[in-house]
């Protein structure tokens, strides 16, 4: 994290990098070693677009609770998490029905975050449109022959330039603002009890069409 920071302090120096518009995404660890440059240097991130891992520390879902000392920030100082809320980074978390537990920490972490922002003074459209969270089903994963780990190859392939609609298998997409669940029927998944009652929304925009409205600030 500390050698990405540099680079980028470097880059914003000596090339013409806007300092302004820059996004780190992570895959699994990498979502870790994103989130700590962002925790080291959240001056330096628009966003974070995280797939099938964590915005903070690796943890397991079993210790989450709707608290920040027991989410993936519980490692974060006050004064951390004051900094990443002060310059507003804004975070679209992606994560697979089955992954382990990083769908359910997600889902937690967005808690946190959201609550902090409102905390914050931000509005409730302020907070859908920066902080954000998908639970893609595991159906898409088989159709692509791929694992409910591999978020980034099915982000990337389907949802880089189209929103994410096409929600449930053999079904009509659905309605931007429109929710859903997990399906909570894939068997020996051991941590539906945590995951499938939150309640997804369905966001009108791809993710480059979000990135490219928070970079011209259309979401202020």
């Amino acid at each position: 994290a500390l050698e990405i920071n540099s680079v980028l302090d470097f880059a914003i120096e000596n090339w013409n990098v806007d300092p302004d518009k820059i996004l780190i995404t992570g895959n699994s660890q990498g979502t870790i070693i994103g989130s700590d440059a962002i925790r080291q240097r959240p001056d330096l991130y628009a966003a974070f677009l995280e797939c099938n891992g964590n915005f903070g520390a690796n943890i397991q879902v079993t210790q989450t609770d709707g608290s920040i000392e027991n989410s993936s920030f519980g490692g974060w100082t006050l004064k951390e998490l004051g900094a990443l809320v002060d310059n507003g980074v804004s975070c679209w978390m992606f994560n697979g029905e089955t992954d382990g537990t990083n769908a359910g920490v997600a889902q937690d972490t967005y808690r946190v975050l959201a609550d902090l922002y409102a905390q914050a003074g931000k509005s409730e459209k302020w907070i859908y449109n920066h902080v954000r969270i998908s639970g893609l089903q595991s159906w898409k994963f088989k159709a692509w022959g791929e694992t409910d780990h591999s978020v980034t190859k099915v982000v990337a392939w389907n949802y880089l330039e189209k929103p994410y609609t096409d929600v449930y298998a053999n079904a009509a997409p659905l309605a931007p603002g429109s929710t859903y669940k997990f399906t909570g029927l894939e068997e020996g998944y051991r941590y539906y009890a945590f995951t499938k009652e939150f309640t997804y929304s369905v966001y009108p925009e791809s993710v480059a069409e979000w990135v490219k409205a928070l970079f011209a600030g259309e979401y202020e």
